[in-house]
């Protein structure tokens, strides 16, 4: 008597963790295993500050990351670095300029933490559309969601003033009962995040202490004065 295949026993660990990737997660647990046999992807463990892809590199396999954060970052001809957009873990990196004609990522990705990727080569990926259409539809909801994100991003980098993108970002965090937030990254990271420089940012960390707004220590900044921050936003000319 020929053993059947248990199909009902757990899922191994990798394809748990795939089915968690939004663009994987229409897939029932059975369909993980014949797809993720089909397609199976390469592992790619990464560092803390590891440049994972560079900008204009031909990108021609799709990232899944699995573990940790990166950040896509664009470097400009005088070695300034602004970051664009962050990814976490489970989500795929830059899934629109895959299928591009010329596929050159258009920032660099950097890890922020520890982590490891999923690679899926282009091919593997057409034939999991060819297989499974309602991936497909996933993977271009997942390109939308993430251009919508990106617009958004580039709009406050570039509509909003630094002074302005400070006041958002801290009245974005979450405050404790006396106001107090904690900054997730360094100043130097948050200079990067706001599209500026380390000593432009502590130039108006200085300026709204003088100014009573705030008070810093380290990383914890106590917001004095939420009105005034907020004034910042609503009242522009």
């Amino acid at each position: 008597m020929n053993a059947r295949k248990d199909t009902s026993a757990p899922l191994p660990p990798l394809l748990r963790r795939l089915l968690q990737v939004p663009l994987f997660s229409p897939l029932s647990p059975h369909e993980a295993r014949t797809a993720f046999t089909r397609a199976l992807p390469t592992l790619h463990p990464f560092r803390r500050t590891q440049i994972l892809l560079l900008q204009e590199e031909p990108y021609t396999a799709l990232w899944v990351l699995l573990e940790g954060s990166c950040a896509g970052e664009i470097v400009d001809p005088e070695g300034r670095t602004i970051t664009v957009e962050r990814f976490d873990a489970p989500s795929v990196l830059a899934p629109a300029v895959l299928f591009a004609p010329d596929p050159r990522l258009p920032v660099q990705v950097r890890a922020l933490t520890s982590g490891k990727a999923a690679i899926f080569q282009k091919e593997d990926l057409l034939l999991l559309f060819r297989h499974y259409p309602v991936l497909l539809s996933s993977f271009l909801a997942d390109v939308s969601d993430k251009l919508l994100a990106l617009s958004r991003r580039l709009s406050f980098l570039t509509l909003l003033s630094l002074r302005e993108r400070l006041s958002r970002y801290l009245l974005s965090l979450p405050a404790d009962p006396d106001g107090t937030v904690t900054l997730p990254s360094t100043v130097e990271h948050l200079a990067t995040y706001l599209g500026t420089t380390r000593p432009s940012l502590s130039r108006l960390f200085s300026q709204l202490r003088r100014g009573g707004l705030i008070e810093k220590t380290g990383r914890r900044v106590r917001i004095l004065d939420r009105g005034a921050l907020t004034r910042i936003l609503t009242d522009r000319r």
